[in-house]
């Protein structure tokens, strides 16, 4: 997978590294059967041979899409508070994989709330640029 091989040399000297998939909204998630995000965190996680979080972070409440709104700010004020992080993660250092990247307000927002409950670094990777 080269995928996989490229986001590796994100993760030269981080210790104890972990995958994680940016959750859905639910209603989407429903509607659509399953999380393309967790589909490609699980690609990596195992062609990377680390451990993959899933269910520590989950969206708090649905809201509007965020492709439906063209101001970044619209985009950041939309997106504030929508996830919820359960547990600790003691220092881990997070690979957080999302689909597609447009402003980076949903990355930015889930990267903040993994911080404040106790994540090293955390690295985003995207397959997509919107």
């Amino acid at each position: 997978m080269r995928v996989g091989r490229h986001v590796a040399t994100l993760l030269d000297g981080e210790s104890d590294p972990v995958v994680m998939s940016l959750p859905m909204n639910p209603v989407n998630r429903a509607l659509r059967g399953f999380n393309q995000a967790e589909t490609l965190a699980l690609a990596v996680s195992r062609e990377l041979e680390l451990e993959m979080l899933e269910g520590v972070v989950r969206r708090r409440f649905a809201w509007k899409a965020q492709a439906k709104l063209a101001d970044p700010m619209k985009r950041a004020g939309n997106i504030r508070d929508a996830f919820e992080v359960r547990g600790e993660l003691h220092g881990r250092d997070v690979m957080l994989v999302d689909d597609v990247f447009t402003t980076g307000a949903t990355v930015r927002e889930c990267a903040a709330k993994l911080v404040e409950a106790g994540a090293g670094k955390v690295q985003v990777v995207t397959v997509m640029k919107g």
